[in-house]
């Protein structure tokens, strides 16, 4: 992993009191990017004591999460008491300092970014082991679903899409009662998987 300084907040106007606020000690490389944004602006979606994520206006989503978490691409690390933050409150990017709408505040200055480092190219699978390792996946997963849920009503039903081994699509048959929100969710399943096999990840997300 490699970590850096974030500028968030140029020129920053003077504060008294920014010593006194929690500090933000790592930030992951999209939530930099995230409160970076020009007139970044969001709200709190879900709070707990292990997170409270937040999404902006923009769509995106991050999460503030005590010291003792893991770093994540979408987080940022910090000092403070989560029961401080709740559901519903607003959020925006100030002189280098994320605020929520209740009068907390987060000290964004001098916080590490965190990226991850890319595998080495010398320890990547085979094309061969990586498509065993799938199929194994896959079994594993239609197994589960099978065993847990007797094959009826979620979204497993669209897990034998997903092996190469399965007949065409339009030649399996869901079983009959299945939910139309179910049935619904696996047609979005098949009609995705096609873009997903010719790497076109962007269109399916």
């Amino acid at each position: 992993m490699t970590l850096t300084t974030t500028l968030l907040g140029s020129n920053p106007s003077p504060r008294t009191d920014v010593r006194l606020a929690p500090k933000v000690s790592n930030i992951g490389f999209k939530a930099n990017r995230y409160l970076n944004t020009a007139a970044v602006s969001g709200e709190a979606i879900v709070a707990s004591s292990r997170a409270v994520y937040i999404t902006t206006d923009c769509g995106n989503i991050f999460a503030v999460c005590p010291l003792d978490q893991q770093p994540h691409p979408r987080s940022l690390l910090t000092d403070l008491d989560l029961s401080h933050l709740q559901f519903g409150l607003r959020i925006r990017v100030q002189d280098g300092s994320l605020n929520f709408s209740n009068g907390v505040e987060l000290d964004l200055r001098d916080s590490q970014v965190w990226q991850t480092t890319p595998p080495s190219v010398s320890d990547a699978v085979s094309l061969p082991e990586l498509g065993d390792r799938c199929q194994a996946l896959i079994q594993a997963a239609q197994d589960m679903h099978l065993r847990e849920s007797q094959g009826q009503e979620n979204l497993g039903m669209a897990l034998p899409f997903f092996s190469p081994n399965t007949a065409a699509p339009q030649e399996t048959q869901l079983p009959n009662g299945a939910s139309p929100l179910v049935t619904a969710g696996v047609q979005q399943v098949r009609e995705l998987l096609p873009l997903c096999g010719c790497g076109n990840f962007k269109t399916v997300l």
